[in-house]
């Protein structure tokens, strides 16, 4: 009846308006009345009135329709999209707001917390805090009544004028020590990078590809992920990260970004140059970065046999870019014998898809000592670099510190940090 009544009142071609909207609004009151009227059922010879609530019919639709968005963006993937992008969290990255949906129903967001202090304003000064930290190589290994594994952290302070033409850095003289009992063939605790992410610091070993949260109060390395080589399939072996970055919220982890070859540059795999997504929970993909890394080097001319190693990468938020700094690179096929004298003084940006790619020089090129770390100053719309070199020379090794611009302009040339140890991860905490 309510239906013919409705259909009646919408077939007049002209109306009042005032009588239309009486009409509309009795209809309505009539549905709504009819809703809330406790339907009649008889079974045998009593009466049963069933009484709807129409709040908690509202209740249930309204919670199974949330329920069915989250199935629907959570479980159900489009069919282009690839499975290293199908984690278990629903991310939106352009409104900048992610929840994790746990087994129990709770939410936790992310922290987007950087760097973990503040600068200390002084005068017409900024003073930040730095940390370095250290890769030994196979002189992490410490022989005792339990074997150990050591790495070491050094504290630093970056002070930056205003005017973002005059700085200075200083490190302590003296670092100190971490330490773990986690090893593959026989080595371990070879961190080649620092990073703030989550709120957390965090670390990788290029040898068991652990991904250790750092605690520099308490000199701790705690095992957070393992990173496994390549697609994550086919090996057991840990991943050699060598560089890590943070974009939308995730943790990029990459490697060498060459093929893996031989000490003559016969190709074996191209396990180097895939790059692990983590999420803030410890959700991992493994995703094919060849083809990028095939046009960064072909912009330059180094493609296979030539080569190009990286140790350092970092995400633009401001310019939306990819920045590297290689640390070596030559068009010749690779030997591991002259691989060490051949540093670059290149600064390479890409856009999201690296299909813009261009090339700067930064300074002169001192064959040995190459970039292995380097980090956007915080609070200067990503003008500044703050950048490691390591120096390896016929086993030695020292560690030098610098600071410029992305157009190339040096406000601290190569400052020595270390002439024993090697540090290859630098972060603003």
């Amino acid at each position: 009846n309510l239906g013919h009544g409705l259909c009646k009142i919408f077939t007049f071609k002209k109306v009042n308006k005032s009588r239309l909207k009486l009409k509309i609004q009795w209809a309505m009151n009539d549905w709504m009345k009819k809703v809330r009227t406790p339907t009649r059922y008889r079974i045998g010879n009593n009466q049963v009135n069933l009484k709807i609530n129409s709040k908690h019919v509202i209740m249930t639709l309204g919670i199974s329709l949330i329920f069915l968005i989250l199935y629907l963006l959570i479980f159900k993937q489009h069919p282009d999209t690839p499975t290293e992008y199908k984690y278990q969290q629903l991310n939106d990255f352009k409104n900048k707001f992610v929840y994790e949906i746990f087994d129990n129903g709770e939410s936790k967001a992310y922290n987007s917390l950087y760097p973990l202090n503040p600068p200390v304003q002084k005068g017409n000064t900024k003073i930040f805090n730095l940390l370095a930290i250290a890769d030994l190589d196979t002189s992490s290994k410490i022989e005792g009544k339990e074997t150990k594994f050591v790495s070491f952290l050094l504290k630093g302070r970056l002070i930056l004028n205003d005017d973002l033409r005059n700085a200075e850095i200083e490190f302590d003289h003296e670092p100190s020590e971490l330490s773990t009992q986690y090893s593959y063939g026989d080595r371990g605790m070879e961190l080649s990078e620092l990073i703030v992410f989550n709120g957390k610091l965090y670390s990788c070993d290029d040898r068991t590809g652990i991904i250790y949260e750092i605690h520099a109060d308490r000199n701790m390395a705690i095992p957070w992920v393992i990173l496994v080589d390549g697609d994550g399939k086919n090996t057991s072996k840990g991943f050699k990260c060598e560089w890590m970055t943070v974009k939308n919220r995730k943790l990029f982890v990459g490697g060498l970004g060459k093929e893996w070859t031989t000490s003559k540059g016969v190709l074996v795999n191209h396990n180097p140059q895939w790059v692990k997504v983590v999420g803030h929970l410890g959700d991992v993909s493994h995703v094919d970065w060849v083809e990028n890394y095939n046009k960064i080097r072909s912009e330059g001319g180094y493609s296979y046999p030539g080569y190009m190693v990286f140790e350092s990468c970092a995400w633009s938020r401001n310019e939306n870019k990819w920045y590297f700094l290689p640390r070596r690179a030559s068009k010749e096929s690779y030997d591991e014998k002259l691989d060490e004298q051949r540093a670059t003084n290149l600064m390479i940006s890409a856009d999201e898809n690296f299909e813009k790619i261009s090339y700067k020089s930064i300074g002169t090129i001192v064959p040995i000592r190459g970039y292995s770390s380097f980090k956007f100053v915080p609070e200067t719309n990503e003008r500044l670099i703050i950048a490691l070199k390591s120096e390896e020379d016929n086993g030695s090794t020292r560690t030098y510190v610098t600071l410029f611009d992305v157009s190339g302009l040096i406000l601290i040339q190569d400052k020595l940090i270390s002439d024993k140890l090697k540090y290859e991860g630098i972060e603003f905490v």
